[in-house]
């Protein structure tokens, strides 16, 4: 039984008149004659008695139609809830990301796309990078804002590099290094502690750049958050290697940045699946092209 022939059982209920009923559905007579009779026959039973002055349920048809009645309605409300979903996805943008990304002015970003295309629902998602790529790969109607190294390159994906950062160190004016401008990882080799971020690719990054530089068994990483980081250099001269933007965040006078020669840049990546075809999608993507994040 399909829906259109219930919804013929139903207004033919509530008129009580063939055509009444067959007008109100923009039917002929004996198409809602159809209709009906598809209804009874899958149900086995009949439905209406036919008079000259119009037609009368049966006990069966009495039965039926409150139910039928409550089917038609949710049907309704469901179709009315999909189509607000829909809308709602049609000019909705989920970017995944995560919070160290504010410090490279993404918020900006972010708010200059919503003041220029106000119909638009931007939507950040932080996570740390792992995740945030992860969720990204789940959800082909997204984008990803992410740290990169520069030579990375994923396929299936388009990809742009909003900007580049590099690595620094950090250390308390204490420390012997601090009357320098400028170190090497070498300089590092007999630090009993490296500080690095929480954070998936960062941390992996900068034990790369160690390990190229022969350092990696003699540095034993120390993972915080980098809300603790400057707490920990300052009060423990340990030194912590970060990427200046979020350096420049945490310092404080009593601590030093040094630029680190011998470490590789890295970027801040926008990656969009080439599949993801979306307006939205290629809206957001061409305006983070165009924009320059300082």
């Amino acid at each position: 039984m399909d829906l259109f022939s219930l919804n013929c059982f139903v207004t033919l209920a509530e008129c009580s008149k063939f055509y009444e009923a067959a007008e109100t559905l923009h039917l002929s007579q004996s198409s809602l004659s159809r209709h009906i009779r598809l209804v009874e026959q899958e149900l086995g039973v009949k439905l209406f008695i036919r008079h000259s002055y119009g037609s009368e349920l049966t006990p069966a048809g009495t039965g039926l139609l409150p139910y039928a009645e409550n089917i038609i309605r949710e049907y309704e409300n469901t179709r009315h809830l999909l189509e607000e979903y829909r809308e709602s996805r049609e000019n909705r943008q989920v970017a995944y990301t995560h919070s160290f990304l504010s410090h490279y002015h993404l918020t900006d970003m972010v708010f200059d796309f919503q003041k220029t295309y106000p119909g638009v629902q931007l939507e950040l998602q932080e996570f740390d990078s792992q995740s945030a790529l992860h969720r990204f790969r789940d959800d082909p109607g997204s984008v990803c804002i992410v740290f990169s190294e520069r030579e990375t390159k994923l396929e299936s994906y388009d990809q742009h590099a909003l900007m580049s950062d590099d690595l620094v160190l950090l250390v308390s004016r204490r420390h012997q290094l601090a009357g320098k401008d400028a170190a090497r990882l070498s300089m590092l080799r007999d630090e009993r502690y490296l500080i690095v971020l929480k954070e998936p690719f960062l941390h992996a990054f900068i034990l790369k750049q160690f390990r190229k530089a022969g350092l990696s068994p003699k540095v034993k990483p120390y993972v915080l958050w980098y809300s603790t980081i400057s707490k920990v250099v300052v009060r423990q001269n340990f030194v912590s290697v970060l990427p200046r933007k979020i350096a420049e965040h945490i310092y404080s006078p009593d601590m030093k940045i040094l630029e680190l020669k011998d470490a590789d840049p890295f970027s801040v990546q926008l990656i969009k699946d080439k599949k993801n075809t979306a307006d939205i999608s290629s809206l957001f993507f061409d305006f983070a092209k165009n924009y320059t994040l300082s």
